[in-house]
């Protein structure tokens, strides 16, 4: 019986250090992936910088925070977060309505120069430009994330339509990541904007 409950322990133990480990490694990944000047310049954290920027553009350090603030909860909980939880879900939409609407903005000048224009193509090219020094940073946009989300609005919407729900979108991840309900604040508003109104009707009676 004693050496089934050292087994357990030992088992135990065993997985809490993997995952602690494995907080380690996202701490070190964020703190490479970060882009510091300090170190920069080695392949690796370059490598990791270009690669975050590939995926999410110049919203990139944000991807580096998420991998710092998982890797410190991994090592303190010793446990995997829930990632489907209301306010993570809050957050995914948050972080992809503001890429998506970064990259439309980057798209503005485009758009008004062609009228179909080919949004993976153009942001694949500007970003290859951009590592070859023939672009600045901020036209990089929201990068291929950026481009699939816009792409597939821009097809669905408009460019106007896709901005809308990029705004939208921002809203709503809000109220999932504040557990806020914007029913109940509007029922407030009116009910402030009702009782003053009748006030100065009574004042002016």
């Amino acid at each position: 019986m004693a050496k089934k409950r050292n087994k357990k322990k030992q088992a135990r133990l065993k997985k809490q250090l993997k995952v602690e480990l494995l907080g380690l490694l996202f701490i070190l990944l964020a703190v490479f992936g970060r882009g510091e000047s300090a170190i920069s310049d080695g392949a690796i954290p370059g490598g990791l910088e270009h690669i975050l920027q590939f995926f999410f553009g110049v919203w990139y350090f944000v991807a580096s925070i998420f991998l710092w603030v998982l890797g410190l909860f991994l090592m303190i909980k010793r446990r995997w977060p829930v990632f489907l939880h209301k306010r993570m879900t809050g957050f995914y939409i948050i972080f992809l309505s503001t890429i998506l609407f970064t990259h439309i903005q980057s798209f503005e000048r485009i758009l008004a120069d062609s009228s179909q224009p080919s949004i993976l193509k153009t942001t694949w090219e500007h970003y290859f430009a951009y590592l070859d020094g023939n672009l600045p940073f901020a036209p990089i946009g929201g990068r291929m994330v950026g481009a699939v989300l816009f792409a597939l609005t821009y097809f669905l919407f408009s460019a106007a339509g896709a901005k809308i729900l990029s705004v939208f979108g921002i809203i709503i991840g809000i109220i999932f990541l504040t557990e806020w309900s914007l029913g109940t604040w509007l029922e407030n508003v009116l009910g402030k904007i009702t009782a003053f109104t009748r006030e100065q009707w009574n004042s002016i009676k």
